[in-house]
């Protein structure tokens, strides 16, 4: 079962109506020192912090890049004199101050691409991917469906394949563990592997909160065909076989899940 869904702002986006949000894009030594220097010049100017993050992937690098949004509106200092206070750190190489638009908008465009692992990534809203999949859909009907369903294959292919590649393994559990963390990670579902059997080249896995079914809701059938894909090519990959997908349950049609049951081509 999935124990816990709570979620996650990512942040680098921010407008808060009313308040004066500036921000800092900076490239320091990662150290709890560093830490506690940056709190105690937020605290000194009476500036809360509204979001800070590090990023530092690979434990060699002797530097880490981060961002730090501070809230003006009651501050005692100014954006730019603890831009000054930052320089100052011996521990900060660089440091860049992040001005929000005239409406209040606070963006952090200094940093880019994101990446994740060693891959760029790119950040779709609901409003965006609800138009691509719900779009083709209505557009082309059946042809859209399985226009869906052979891109979510291709899709599952190359996951499948990173994720091998990832885990330097050939272990399922190492495999499904991956699967589950960067499925949440990216936001796209909650992995809940129930069964799989290489031997039997069968498989019956849960997927809660998953975005595609979720822009279905209401429905009377199953509503996945890209996801219904991409596990098939997924499996296809683990079992060295063409597979057959089906979803069995939805949360389009009132499930608290939707449950998948994989099984080979040659059954």
């Amino acid at each position: 079962m999935i124990a816990h869904n709570e979620p996650f702002d990512v942040g680098r986006v921010v407008y808060l109506a009313n308040r004066k949000i500036y921000g800092y894009a900076f490239k320091t030594m990662l150290d709890p020192k560093t830490t506690l220097k940056v709190a105690e010049i937020t605290a000194k100017a009476n500036a809360p912090m509204i979001f800070i993050q590090y990023s530092k992937p690979k434990l060699t690098e002797k530097t880490a890049k981060g961002l730090i949004y501070l809230d003006f509106t009651e501050a005692t200092s100014t954006p730019e004199n603890i831009l000054k206070e930052f320089k100052k750190s011996v521990a900060v190489e660089h440091v860049q101050l992040l001005k929000p638009t005239k409406s209040g908008v606070l963006a952090d465009t200094y940093f880019f691409p994101l990446i994740l692992g060693d891959e760029r990534i790119v950040i779709f809203r609901k409003s965006l991917y609800e138009g691509f999949i719900v779009g083709i859909k209505k557009q082309f009907g059946t042809a859209g469906e399985a226009l869906l369903y052979y891109t979510g294959f291709d899709f599952g292919q190359r996951a499948y394949k990173y994720y091998k590649n990832l885990a330097i393994t050939q272990d399922l559990n190492e495999l499904g563990e991956i699967a589950k963390a960067l499925g949440a990670t990216t936001g796209w579902m909650q992995i809940e592997p129930v069964n799989v059997n290489t031997k039997t080249k069968t498989a019956q896995i849960r997927l809660h909160n998953n975005f595609e079914c979720e822009l279905g809701k209401g429905n009377k059938k199953p509503y996945s065909h890209f996801l219904r894909g991409l596990i098939a090519g997924f499996f296809a990959g683990l079992f060295k076989q063409g597979v057959l997908v089906k979803e069995k349950k939805c949360i389009a049609k009132g499930d608290p899940y939707c449950e998948f049951e994989i099984r080979s081509k040659n059954k």
